[in-house]
């Protein structure tokens, strides 16, 4: 977390929005377990991954070998209830194949959401509009 202390004893923080870490660090933390859940578990070619996730087959790469996104994989592969809504990310984007239909963009921000606002250390801090409106989640 970017906090430190000043010469006069007051902790200086870096303003920071719960999305705008969610953007650097918990996103592609999210990504990484959803790449590996297609490949690994599902069986996608690091190409057929890269289509339904809309990232390059360089960035498929990148996650499986953990070069990528490795924040939060740890935290969210060992919580069983954050694997099992990245797990039905996975199969949705699988049963869609990638496919941007209203229905399937709701339903996967709300799932992202979900896993964000239980890792994003910035959204436990300050709350996050998502929770506050009731997207997050199922």
């Amino acid at each position: 977390m970017p906090v430190k202390r000043s010469k006069v004893g007051y902790v200086e923080q870096r303003l920071e929005f719960p999305c705008e870490h969610a953007t650097r660090a918990v996103i592609p933390s999210i990504r990484a377990v959803v790449a590996r859940i297609l490949v690994n578990e599902l069986g996608f070619t690091k190409y057929a991954a890269a289509k339904v996730l809309d990232v390059t087959p360089a960035a498929i790469s990148n996650y499986i070998s953990q070069k990528r996104g490795e924040k939060y994989v740890d935290k969210i592969m060992s919580d069983r209830h954050l694997y099992a809504i990245a797990r039905e990310i996975a199969l949705m984007l699988s049963k869609h194949k990638g496919a941007k239909t209203p229905e399937v963009f709701m339903r996967y921000k709300n799932l992202v959401c979900a896993i964000c606002s239980q890792v994003n250390v910035y959204a436990q801090m300050f709350g996050c509009e998502a929770n506050r409106r009731g997207d997050a989640g199922g």
